[in-house]
């Protein structure tokens, strides 16, 4: 389900490049058109947590996948990794060449810093053919702005929807899964999409080495909106790996957790698989009610582990499916403020149940 991409760009000038010699303002872009099987039934969005953009079909039936019996399924690219510079300062750290390295920091996090969703009809189209012009426009969508007016013009991208988070460089960041947040289909109608994932900006002065790591993914579950959440577990995968692949030297110290968190976090449950019991670690950063609910592979809501407000810590929770039959469970975490707002952050993850 996943294919991973390294890529290293290195600037090495020409004869009579000067020492200082730089490129300024470069950007990094992973450009698709997905087709989801029918390419007229689309929809897109993108994860900021994963530094994510992906495709999904808008409804559960697609006429290619159908046939064969297939649910359709959701794919996206991720930046698990950005570049990175030099800085000499021992507290930095940063993977370069699949290993953890001291005096490295990376130049933006997250890695994926905008994303723009275009399609036809709209005012947000492919650019022109016109090469020279062709330039600009993508160099706009880069910087999270319209393609038109062209560089050195540049209007939010946001301003483009109804609904859209004004100067944000994120187009559709929302859930579709849990139909919260600013999600595709809201104002625009299914169809053929495209997106640009970017990094950057970032500068190299000569010899400098800018190395990205990007994983094509996918998912397929039990229907359209149930692939996009088993396409985000394979990313969270994939990240899993590389960090893996990234062992750090045994120089590396630890640093004690704070004791309030700072971020919203769910870990994979452990063990995994398991039986007939697993156990779930997370931690939020605020008051809130906290929701864990188990779905099997159809969607189905099979039990709730907790439902209930909870105070700024670290917690754990034990699910006990000695009453369950062996598959593939999914645990979606949820939490929302104490005074009934929608959700504001979720996770969904995967477990497998075997006896």
């Amino acid at each position: 389900n996943v294919i991973f991409k390294q890529v290293k760009l290195i600037y090495k000038g020409n004869p009579g490049a000067a020492s200082n010699s730089r490129i300024d303002s470069m950007f990094i872009s992973q450009w698709a058109d997905g087709n989801i099987g029918y390419n007229g039934d689309d929809f897109g969005g993108c994860d900021t947590l994963l530094s994510l953009g992906y495709q999904y079909n808008s409804t559960t039936i697609d006429s290619k996948y159908s046939p064969l019996g297939l649910v359709a399924p959701a794919m996206g690219f991720a930046f698990l990794q950005g570049t990175s510079h030099f800085t000499g300062t021992w507290s930095d750290s940063a993977i370069v060449n699949f290993e953890t390295r001291r005096g490295y920091r990376y130049n933006n996090v997250p890695p994926m810093t905008a994303f723009m969703l275009f399609m036809d009809g709209t005012s947000i189209a492919d650019p022109d053919n016109a090469q020279y012009v062709a330039s600009l426009q993508w160099f706009n969508f880069m910087r999270g702005c319209l393609p038109r007016p062209v560089y050195p013009g540049g209007v939010p991208i946001s301003s483009a929807y109804r609904n859209g988070i004004p100067g944000s460089k994120y187009v559709q960041p929302g859930d579709p899964f849990t139909k919260t947040g600013w999600y595709d289909g809201i104002e625009l109608f299914p169809g053929s999409r495209r997106f640009i994932a970017t990094h950057g900006p970032i500068t190299l002065s000569l010899c400098d080495t800018a190395e990205v790591i990007i994983a094509l993914v996918d998912g397929i579950g039990a229907d359209n909106l149930w692939s996009v959440q088993v396409m985000k577990y394979n990313v969270g995968f994939a990240k899993y790996w590389l960090n893996g692949m990234a062992a750090p030297s045994s120089a590396v110290t630890s640093v004690a957790p704070s004791p309030i968190p700072r971020t919203f976090e769910v870990s994979q449950n452990y063990p995994n698989p398991f039986n007939p019991s697993t156990t779930i670690r997370y931690q939020i950063p605020a008051t809130g009610r906290v929701t864990i609910k188990i779905f099997n592979l159809l969607g189905q809501d099979v039990a709730t582990l907790i439902d209930e407000v909870k105070q700024p810590g670290a917690y754990t929770v034990t699910w006990n499916a000695s009453n369950m039959p062996s598959g593939v469970y999914f645990y979606r975490t949820g939490l929302t403020s104490t005074v009934g707002a929608p959700l504001l952050l979720t996770n969904v993850r995967k477990m497998i149940l075997v006896k």
